[in-house]
């Protein structure tokens, strides 16, 4: 089981605190993020790599049932309210291939 920590050891500090000891399952039931089934790759491609501590990932993106949520350039076609949710939907799209 994975743990959410975001604060221990930061600062130099050892914050205990409920949050801390939570599963990272519980927090996203917490926030009322539901993990959506991994997408198969449409292509051939390494989807993360790893380079000085930085993950790199290609291939990923706004996509529900198999289509963009948003399509366009953000302040033109696409509000920024939109790209905060496409942004916010790629990660989760993200979290749900394990990358």
């Amino acid at each position: 089981m994975l743990t959410f920590a975001p604060f221990a050891g930061t600062f130099g500090h050892d914050v205990e605190n409920e949050e801390s000891r939570m599963s990272i399952e519980e927090r996203l039931r917490g926030l009322g993020i539901t993990i959506p089934k991994a997408m198969a790759p449409v292509a051939s491609y390494v989807p993360t790599v790893m380079v000085d501590g930085m993950l790199y990932t290609s291939g990923s993106g706004p996509i529900v049932d198999g289509r963009p949520m948003v399509a366009g350039k953000l302040g033109g076609e696409v509000t920024v309210e939109q790209g905060y949710q496409a942004a916010r939907l790629t990660a989760i799209n993200l979290l749900a291939r394990g990358g």
